[in-house]
């Protein structure tokens, strides 16, 4: 990243703090309510941190930066290696496949898909690892597609118009990474 860009991110940084910091805080509280040790509270604090920043940047900006999905991956790393988390292999195939997925839907749609969503996607994969990623994805689209339902009927945007994404994959991933594993159990309950 030149210095360019990293002066970009930091002033949109401390432009934005404060949406940022209010959905870390949320996502504290709410990962406190959900999850016991304080190790899945502080991933879950962490996890909020950043999925607040891509929303925000993603909706005032259409950007999700590099160097703020580096930051996330580099903490996905750190957060497993201190939980002795042994799926390495598992999660990088699960984010190759988010990834896959992504660029997959940006071909056939001749670019509706944007890189960053793309990589999102990708750290997502990693962070969440199977099924969380796959329950995070199907929330993303249901919110996506719902959100840009909404939008025609109140004609506010055209089937041309573009949407970013990622906010609804931020969304995605939060319930996912909360409740991927009772939803997955009620999945294969049905």
């Amino acid at each position: 990243m030149n210095e360019a860009e990293l002066k970009l991110t930091r002033e949109l940084f401390n432009r934005h703090m404060v949406w940022i910091l209010m959905g870390t805080i949320i996502g504290r509280i709410w990962s406190a309510c959900v999850f016991e040790t304080p190790m899945e509270i502080i991933h879950g604090t962490v996890f909020a941190f950043f999925l607040s920043g891509i929303a925000v940047f993603d909706i005032k900006y259409g950007l999700i930066f590099d160097r703020w999905l580096l930051g996330m991956l580099g903490c996905a790393v750190l957060l497993h290696f201190m939980k002795g988390y042994d799926g390495w292999i598992s999660s990088l195939v699960c984010a190759a496949a988010a990834f896959a997925l992504l660029l997959f839907l940006r071909v056939i749609t001749r670019g509706g898909m944007g890189g960053g969503d793309i990589k999102l996607a990708f750290v997502l994969g990693f962070w969440l690892s199977w099924p969380k990623t796959l329950a995070a994805i199907v929330f993303a689209f249901w919110f996506g597609g719902a959100a840009a339902a909404f939008l025609l009927m109140k004609r506010k945007k055209t089937m041309k118009s573009r949407i970013p994404f990622g906010p609804f994959l931020a969304a995605g991933a939060w319930l996912a990474f909360l409740y991927g594993n009772a939803v997955w159990a009620w999945i294969q309950g049905i």
